[in-house]
């Protein structure tokens, strides 16, 4: 949403002057435009009373700013669970490492290629040790 607001230029309305110029700041035409661009998918109606986009974007910032610390358990356990023998073909559980990859990163928790590559190979099943093992040797 914030690289729609910087390329509509509106960023002007949501964030306050930092001094005190001779500036008016932006006309209610773009006011208006914003409530509408900020209002098109609020569906709650204790939003719609507000009357400026500054209010409006304080009042959503206040309630969605801790979203990644509501996601971030659950994606933890999804990480810890995921085990590539529950998957019948190896595309499937590259995609779901990827997804869950692009989720802790959103949530602040990077993931690098190593960790990636270190949990598919602790999901492997104990005969399969001695792989793990050779790719761990060639890394070093």
């Amino acid at each position: 949403m914030e690289t729609t607001f910087v390329r509509k230029d509106y960023t002007s309305t949501i964030t306050p002057p930092p001094t005190p110029t001779n500036d008016k700041g932006p006309s209610n035409k773009v006011k208006v435009n914003v409530l509408l661009f900020l209002r098109r998918y609020i569906d709650r109606w204790e939003y719609l009373q507000l009357n400026t986009p500054l209010e409006l974007w304080d009042a959503l910032k206040g309630r969605f700013v801790n979203i990644h610390d509501t996601f971030l358990p659950e994606l933890t356990v999804q990480w810890n669970e995921i085990c590539l023998l529950d998957y019948k073909r190896v595309n499937d559980f590259n995609k779901d490492m990827l997804r869950l990859k692009t989720r802790l990163n959103f949530c602040g928790k990077k993931l690098t290629e190593d960790d990636m590559i270190r949990k598919t190979l602790s999901t492997f099943p104990t005969s399969a040790l001695i792989l793990t093992n050779q790719y761990r040797l060639a890394r070093i």
